[in-house]
Formats: C-alpha cells, sequence, structure tokens
C-alpha cells in the first residue's frame, strides 16, 4: 500500500514525516522520499532516498525499486524492513545500484550482507 504521509511535525529546522504516527507498524512500512530529512531524524531506516524527480521524463527509480520492494513483501524472509534498511546497507548497495543504474542484489544476498 502505498500511503501520502500527512503526519508532519517540526524537528531542529526541518518538517519531518514522522511514521510513527501512522499507526502501522514500523517493521512493515517503507516512505521513500527526495528528502533524507524526512525521515532520518524519526526513523531512519524506514526510509530510502531518491534523487528529486521533479521535470525529469527520464526517471527510472521506482521502476528500479519496484522488483526490490516487491521481493521484501513476497519474499516473506524480511519480517523487519528497519534490518535490512540500515544506513551501511543503503550507502554500500542499494544507492551504489540506484546511482549505477545496476539490478539490486536478490533477497537472500541481502540478508546475508545484513547479518554481516
Amino acid at each position: 500500500m502505498i500511503m501520502q504521509c500527512k503526519k508532519i511535525r517540526r524537528i531542529n529546522f526541518f518538517n519531518s514525516k514522522d511514521l510513527r504516527n501512522l499507526g502501522r507498524p514500523l517493521e512493515r512500512t517503507i516512505i521513500i522520499d527526495n528528502l533524507a530529512e524526512n525521515f532520518t531524524h524519526t526513523t531512519p531506516d524506514n526510509g530510502i532516498w531518491v534523487e528529486s524527480w521533479y521535470d525529469d521524463m527520464d526517471d527510472t527509480i521506482l521502476e528500479q525499486l519496484t522488483p526490490f520492494l516487491k521481493a521484501i513483501v513476497s519474499s516473506g524472509k524480511v519480517p523487519d524492513v528497519r534490518k535490512l534498511l540500515t544506513k551501511s546497507f543503503k550507502e554500500q548497495i542499494l544507492y551504489r545500484c540506484l546511482e549505477e543504474g545496476k539490478e539490486i542484489p536478490s533477497i537472500d544476498e541481502l540478508i546475508k550482507f545484513a547479518s554481516e
């Protein structure tokens, strides 16, 4: 399910989309946003930062992310997305794949990375 986060609160000069206010289980909630400040202060391991896509008709980031997101849901191997979406995973793997237009590794490979 895709939701537009309406629960915004001000934290240290930033408006933050505080996922804790959604009333949904955070272990099954991911925010994809072009402003990392919207989630880094409250729920950093629930967020995926993407570059702004305004006026970029060739943007394919969501297409790149779709198989990865579907695999998280359908595999049944990721009971808590926060254990997978760590800062080190995002910096070392996810953001590099997105920047280079590469396929994101399989869930099994990512689970091995997360457990190291």
